[in-house]
Protein backbone atom coordinates (compact mmCIF):
# COMPACT_ATOMS: atom_id res chain seq x y z
CA UNK A 1 0.00 0.00 0.00
CA UNK A 2 1.51 3.41 -1.30
CA UNK A 3 0.39 6.82 -2.35
CA UNK A 4 1.17 7.50 -6.25
CA UNK A 5 4.33 9.52 -5.48
CA UNK A 6 5.47 6.60 -3.98
CA UNK A 7 4.92 3.96 -6.25
CA UNK A 8 6.57 6.35 -8.78
CA UNK A 9 9.20 6.65 -6.52
CA UNK A 10 9.94 2.93 -5.76
CA UNK A 11 9.06 1.91 -9.29
CA UNK A 12 11.42 4.89 -11.27
CA UNK A 13 7.64 5.75 -12.84
CA UNK A 14 7.11 9.22 -14.65
CA UNK A 15 2.84 8.53 -14.34
CA UNK A 16 1.23 6.61 -11.87
CA UNK A 17 -2.75 6.40 -11.72
CA UNK A 18 -5.17 3.60 -9.85
CA UNK A 19 -5.38 0.49 -11.65
CA UNK A 20 -9.14 0.03 -10.35
CA UNK A 21 -11.11 -0.32 -6.96
CA UNK A 22 -10.38 -2.62 -4.79
CA UNK A 23 -12.37 -5.08 -1.90
CA UNK A 24 -12.51 -4.27 1.84
CA UNK A 25 -9.15 -6.18 2.60
CA UNK A 26 -7.45 -3.21 1.45
CA UNK A 27 -5.46 -5.82 -1.46
CA UNK A 28 -7.63 -7.43 -3.97
CA UNK A 29 -8.80 -5.87 -7.19
CA UNK A 30 -12.46 -6.17 -8.08
CA UNK A 31 -12.25 -7.30 -11.83
CA UNK A 32 -9.78 -9.19 -13.56
CA UNK A 33 -5.73 -8.22 -12.64
CA UNK A 34 -2.67 -9.84 -13.87
CA UNK A 35 0.87 -8.20 -14.26
CA UNK A 36 2.72 -11.19 -15.36
CA UNK A 37 1.20 -13.65 -12.51
CA UNK A 38 -2.59 -13.67 -11.60
CA UNK A 39 -3.10 -10.97 -8.71
CA UNK A 40 -6.84 -10.83 -8.79
CA UNK A 41 -9.86 -12.92 -9.60
CA UNK A 42 -9.02 -15.87 -12.15
CA UNK A 43 -11.89 -15.01 -14.83
CA UNK A 44 -13.48 -12.23 -16.32
CA UNK A 45 -16.57 -10.48 -14.48
CA UNK A 46 -19.35 -10.25 -16.38
CA UNK A 47 -20.12 -6.74 -14.57
CA UNK A 48 -17.02 -5.17 -15.15
CA UNK A 49 -17.34 -4.96 -19.23
CA UNK A 50 -13.90 -2.79 -19.65
CA UNK A 51 -10.47 -4.58 -20.19
CA UNK A 52 -7.21 -3.03 -20.88
CA UNK A 53 -4.27 -5.02 -21.98
CA UNK A 54 -0.31 -3.67 -22.46
CA UNK A 55 3.07 -5.23 -22.49
CA UNK A 56 2.71 -6.99 -25.75
CA UNK A 57 4.15 -10.71 -25.46
CA UNK A 58 4.45 -11.35 -29.16
CA UNK A 59 5.93 -8.95 -31.89
CA UNK A 60 3.64 -6.90 -33.98
CA UNK A 61 1.02 -6.99 -31.25
CA UNK A 62 -0.51 -3.31 -30.69
CA UNK A 63 1.26 -1.95 -27.15
CA UNK A 64 -2.03 -1.04 -25.67
CA UNK A 65 -5.48 -1.97 -25.87
CA UNK A 66 -9.05 -1.11 -24.19
CA UNK A 67 -11.34 -3.54 -24.78
CA UNK A 68 -15.22 -4.07 -24.43
CA UNK A 69 -15.73 -7.43 -23.15
CA UNK A 70 -19.08 -8.88 -24.79
CA UNK A 71 -16.72 -10.14 -27.11
CA UNK A 72 -16.74 -13.31 -25.37
CA UNK A 73 -13.27 -14.40 -27.91
CA UNK A 74 -10.94 -11.93 -25.63
CA UNK A 75 -10.79 -14.20 -22.53
CA UNK A 76 -9.44 -17.08 -25.17
CA UNK A 77 -7.68 -14.75 -27.90
CA UNK A 78 -6.13 -11.50 -26.17
CA UNK A 79 -5.58 -12.02 -22.76
CA UNK A 80 -2.40 -14.43 -23.56
CA UNK A 81 -1.15 -12.22 -25.67
CA UNK A 82 -0.26 -9.66 -23.28
CA UNK A 83 1.90 -9.74 -19.99
CA UNK A 84 -0.72 -6.96 -18.09
CA UNK A 85 -4.34 -6.91 -18.01
CA UNK A 86 -6.97 -4.65 -15.59
CA UNK A 87 -10.43 -5.01 -15.99
CA UNK A 88 -12.69 -2.11 -15.01
CA UNK A 89 -16.22 -0.91 -14.93
CA UNK A 90 -16.51 0.41 -18.40
CA UNK A 91 -17.57 4.04 -18.93
CA UNK A 92 -17.42 4.69 -22.84
CA UNK A 93 -18.36 1.61 -24.89
CA UNK A 94 -16.46 1.40 -28.65
CA UNK A 95 -16.28 3.54 -30.39
CA UNK A 96 -17.53 6.19 -28.55
CA UNK A 97 -21.04 5.53 -26.50
CA UNK A 98 -21.85 6.66 -23.08
CA UNK A 99 -22.99 3.38 -20.86
CA UNK A 100 -23.68 5.22 -17.57
CA UNK A 101 -27.05 5.84 -17.08
CA UNK A 102 -28.06 9.54 -15.60
CA UNK A 103 -27.93 9.02 -11.35
CA UNK A 104 -27.77 11.56 -8.79
CA UNK A 105 -24.45 10.31 -7.48
CA UNK A 106 -21.50 12.41 -8.05
CA UNK A 107 -17.66 11.80 -7.67
CA UNK A 108 -13.80 13.03 -8.12
CA UNK A 109 -13.21 10.49 -11.11
CA UNK A 110 -9.85 8.45 -12.40
CA UNK A 111 -10.46 6.98 -15.71
CA UNK A 112 -8.10 5.36 -18.59
CA UNK A 113 -9.19 6.07 -21.95
CA UNK A 114 -8.26 5.09 -25.52
CA UNK A 115 -8.44 7.45 -28.82
CA UNK A 116 -9.16 6.36 -32.42
CA UNK A 117 -5.36 6.10 -33.07
CA UNK A 118 -4.78 3.44 -30.40
CA UNK A 119 -3.33 6.07 -27.67
CA UNK A 120 -3.61 5.44 -23.64
CA UNK A 121 -5.50 8.64 -22.27
CA UNK A 122 -5.22 9.35 -18.35
CA UNK A 123 -7.50 10.94 -17.38
CA UNK A 124 -8.45 12.79 -14.01
CA UNK A 125 -11.23 14.95 -13.07
CA UNK A 126 -11.51 16.43 -9.40
CA UNK A 127 -14.69 18.62 -9.84
CA UNK A 128 -17.28 15.57 -9.20
CA UNK A 129 -19.87 14.88 -11.42
CA UNK A 130 -22.11 12.14 -12.34
CA UNK A 131 -20.61 9.45 -14.75
CA UNK A 132 -23.09 9.98 -17.04
CA UNK A 133 -22.25 13.55 -17.17
CA UNK A 134 -18.63 12.98 -17.42
CA UNK A 135 -18.56 10.89 -20.30
CA UNK A 136 -20.35 13.59 -21.92
CA UNK A 137 -17.94 16.12 -21.47
CA UNK A 138 -15.49 13.88 -22.29
CA UNK A 139 -17.11 12.74 -25.86
CA UNK A 140 -17.25 16.54 -26.34
CA UNK A 141 -13.57 17.20 -26.12
CA UNK A 142 -10.99 16.87 -29.04
CA UNK A 143 -9.61 14.00 -28.11
CA UNK A 144 -11.14 11.10 -30.64
CA UNK A 145 -11.82 8.92 -27.55
CA UNK A 146 -13.71 5.86 -28.76
CA UNK A 147 -13.72 4.12 -24.64
CA UNK A 148 -12.61 4.43 -21.52
CA UNK A 149 -13.12 2.57 -18.25
CA UNK A 150 -13.60 3.97 -14.67
CA UNK A 151 -10.49 3.05 -12.40
CA UNK A 152 -11.36 5.22 -9.18
CA UNK A 153 -13.62 7.86 -7.70
CA UNK A 154 -13.44 9.66 -4.46
CA UNK A 155 -10.91 9.98 -2.21
CA UNK A 156 -8.91 6.90 -3.93
CA UNK A 157 -8.76 8.94 -6.98
CA UNK A 158 -5.35 9.54 -8.16
CA UNK A 159 -3.03 10.76 -10.47
CA UNK A 160 0.67 11.70 -10.40
CA UNK A 161 2.71 13.03 -13.37
CA UNK A 162 6.73 13.91 -13.31
CA UNK A 163 7.89 13.79 -16.44
CA UNK A 164 10.33 16.40 -18.10
CA UNK A 165 10.24 18.87 -15.39
CA UNK A 166 6.13 19.17 -15.29
CA UNK A 167 4.87 17.99 -12.24
CA UNK A 168 1.34 17.13 -11.28
CA UNK A 169 0.01 16.10 -8.40
CA UNK A 170 -3.94 15.61 -8.22
CA UNK A 171 -5.95 14.00 -5.76
CA UNK A 172 -10.02 13.13 -5.68
CA UNK A 173 -12.09 14.21 -3.02
CA UNK A 174 -16.25 14.50 -2.88
CA UNK A 175 -17.99 11.02 -3.47
CA UNK A 176 -21.94 11.22 -2.48
CA UNK A 177 -22.46 9.36 0.38
CA UNK A 178 -18.84 9.14 1.41
CA UNK A 179 -16.85 11.89 1.74
CA UNK A 180 -18.85 15.06 0.73
CA UNK A 181 -16.60 17.28 1.25
CA UNK A 182 -13.97 19.23 -1.21
CA UNK A 183 -11.11 19.36 0.99
CA UNK A 184 -9.46 16.53 0.68
CA UNK A 185 -5.60 17.25 0.04
CA UNK A 186 -3.75 13.95 0.99
CA UNK A 187 -2.67 10.73 -1.75
CA UNK A 188 -4.60 7.58 -0.68
CA UNK A 189 -2.29 4.83 -0.12
CA UNK A 190 -3.46 2.35 -2.71
CA UNK A 191 -2.51 -1.65 -3.51
CA UNK A 192 -2.23 -1.62 -6.79
CA UNK A 193 -1.47 1.19 -9.51
CA UNK A 194 -0.93 1.74 -13.48
CA UNK A 195 2.61 2.92 -14.05
CA UNK A 196 4.63 4.71 -17.07
CA UNK A 197 8.49 4.57 -17.23
CA UNK A 198 9.98 7.69 -18.42
CA UNK A 199 11.52 6.81 -22.33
Amino acid sequence: MLTVEEWAAKQKLCLVINAGMYDKDGSTHCGYLKNDDLIGPAVLRSDYSSICVFTPLAKGSAPFRLLDTDDASIEKNILSQYAVAVQNLRLIKHPGENRWKQQPKLWSEAALGEDKHGNALFIFCRTPSTMHDFNEHLLKLPLSLVSAQHLDGGPPASFYLNCGGVVIRSMGSFESGFNETNGSQRFWLLPHVIGVKAP
